[in-house]
């Protein structure tokens, strides 16, 4: 019991919360957000276990927004259960809205709970062909560049309900305050179960 009630305690510390009147960045709301956004397959998963964070390499279909090369990197995916992108896996299509971090490399867009990437379905295609956006650049380029400016991890046009939602800086705290959580509700529970064990075969 003590064991199941430990483990219990970490998962919970893990999940991801948000006020109940959170509203969810739309595909539109990320689009206006992002200096970049991307349609490709994941065609390669870098994830590093120390930093729990990820990386990917895309094949561009389309640049609905900027300009790039046919392939990119992908930065800045981490554990959706502390509010993170989650990474798409090898095979997926996907829509990345993103910032640039050099001419080949992109980092998904931070403007709130699990933002940044989606899966590339047709309603999502659909959203954005209504949004009315011209492609920059037909033919692919060699290094990434936009006529966009918009500040990185900014939601732009969105609710109050996602006020202080995309800082990414407030973000990482939190994920830091609710793993020291975990870890400091964790330590009773785990010394108390050994110490039932040692009870139990006196």
């Amino acid at each position: 019991m003590k064991i199941a009630l430990l483990l219990m305690v970490v998962v919970l510390s893990q999940a991801c919360e948000h006020a109940a009147d959170y509203h969810y960045p739309t595909v539109a709301e990320q689009t206006n957000s992002a200096n970049y956004v991307v349609e490709g397959t994941v065609i390669e998963e870098l994830w590093d276990v120390e930093t729990l964070t990820g990386t990917s390499v895309i094949e561009v279909t389309k640049y609905h927004k900027g300009c790039g090369p046919a392939t990119v990197t992908v930065s800045g995916y981490s554990d959706p259960d502390f509010c993170g992108v989650k990474m798409g896996a090898t095979g997926s299509t996907v829509v990345t809205f993103g910032c640039l971090v050099s001419g080949t490399e992109l980092r998904v867009n931070n403007v709130g709970v699990w933002t940044g990437e989606v899966d590339g379905t047709d309603d999502v295609r659909t959203e954005l062909e209504s949004l009315g956006l011209v492609n920059e650049c037909p033919e692919v380029s060699e290094e990434l560049s936009s006529s966009f400016t918009q500040e990185c991890d900014t939601l732009v046009g969105g609710t109050e309900a996602n006020a202080g939602e995309g800082d990414a800086g407030e973000l990482e705290a939190t994920m830091e305050e609710e793993a020291a959580a975990g870890e400091a509700a964790a330590e009773p529970a785990a010394e108390e179960a050994p110490a039932a064990e040692e009870k139990k075969e006196d």
